[in-house]
C-alpha cells in the first residue's frame, strides 16, 4: 500500500492553492461591482465545489484501498494458517503407533510440542478471525469468500 499512497493527491498543497484563488476572488470582488462580481462568485464556487468533490473521491479511494488491504491481508493469513494447520494435522497423523513405554513418551512429548505450536498460533487465528468478521460486518464486496473461508477457520 506504500506505493499507491504516493499517487494520492496531497489535500494541504492543493488546499494552499484553493485558499490562493478565495483570496484573490475576495480582492477581486471588492474592485468589481454587479454582474462581473458574480461571476467572480459564481467561479469561486465552483471551486470549491471541485475540492470538495476532489477531497470526497480521495476518501472513497483511500477506503476502497484500505478495504482491498485488508481483504488481501485476510487471505493471505488463512492461506498461511490452513497450510500450517495441514502441515500439523499430517505430523499428528503420520506418527507410528507406540509398542512400548519409550514409544509412548516419545509419542506424549511429540504431541506436546504441537500442542505448544498450536497454542503459540492462538493469537493469528484470532486475529485472522476478527479481521474476517470486520469484513463482513462491512459487508465487502467480496463478502462470499470472506465467509466461507471464515467458517473454515471457525471449524479448526
Amino acid at each position: 500500500m506504500a506505493e499507491v499512497r504516493q499517487y494520492v493527491p496531497a489535500p494541504p498543497c492543493v488546499w494552499l492553492q484553493v485558499r490562493a484563488i478565495q483570496e484573490e476572488s475576495a480582492r477581486l470582488q471588492v474592485g468589481y461591482a454587479g454582474p462581473k462580481q458574480q461571476e467572480i462568485q459564481q467561479q469561486e464556487q465552483e471551486v470549491l465545489e471541485a475540492w470538495r468533490n476532489l477531497n470526497h473521491l480521495v476518501d472513497t479511494r483511500r477506503l476502497k484501498l484500505a478495504n482491498a488491504s485488508d481483504l488481501y491481508r485476510f487471505f493471505n493469513m488463512v492461506r498461511d494458517l490452513l497450510l500450517w494447520m495441514d502441515d500439523i494435522t499430517r505430523q499428528m497423523n503420520t506418527q507410528e503407533k507406540p509398542r512400548d513405554v519409550s514409544g509412548v513418551e516419545l509419542l506424549m512429548n511429540n504431541h506436546q510440542s504441537l500442542k505448544a505450536e498450536v497454542d503459540a498460533r492462538e493469537e493469528n487465528f484470532t486475529i485472522c478471525i476478527n479481521l474476517g468478521k470486520d469484513l463482513l460486518d462491512r459487508k465487502h464486496y467480496r463478502s462470499d469468500e470472506v465467509a466461507s473461508l471464515y467458517t473454515v477457520l471457525n471449524i479448526y
